[in-house]
């Protein structure tokens, strides 16, 4: 827990850095998964669409899981070099709060997008629920 390097950087402890290492291997396992995932998701799509051809019927649903692969790969992209920023705040010397910094950095990437889908699905929601409560008032059901 020394400030005594090259550049007058916080260099932190054994202790501190066993619970970076282990954030690390963490944050590598989910990366690797999520980059798994996307080239499955990736793969069963061009796989579907190589078998059955691109049809106006399954344009939605092909979009979708286009979209979902392409984000599952950018997270595990995002984890994966997070992951690496992380490693090296344990392993190298004079340079941990620049590597914190980068490995914060990239783990705010996927974050930043997590909030934005939230946000989308919110309104999703919102706009769904105004047009539930405009129909359920405006249309009354026939007299019997």
């Amino acid at each position: 827990m020394s400030n005594d390097t090259g550049r007058g950087q916080y260099e932190f402890d054994d202790q501190q850095s066993a619970i970076i290492a282990d954030l690390s291997s963490g944050v590598r396992i989910v990366g690797l998964m999520l980059f798994l995932f996307g080239v499955l998701q990736a793969i069963g799509l061009i796989v579907t669409l190589v078998g059955i051809g691109w049809t106006s019927h399954f344009a939605g649903a092909t979009i979708l899981i286009a979209a979902a692969a392409l984000i599952y790969l950018s997270f595990g992209w995002w984890f994966q070099k997070s992951a690496a920023a992380f490693d090296a705040v344990v392993t190298t010397q004079g340079r941990d709060i620049d590597n914190l910094m980068a490995a914060l950095n990239e783990l705010r990437k996927p974050f930043g997008l997590i909030r934005t889908l939230i946000m989308v699905y919110a309104v999703i929601i919102l706009v769904g629920l105004v047009a539930a409560l405009i129909t359920a008032f405006t249309h009354r059901p026939p007299a019997a």
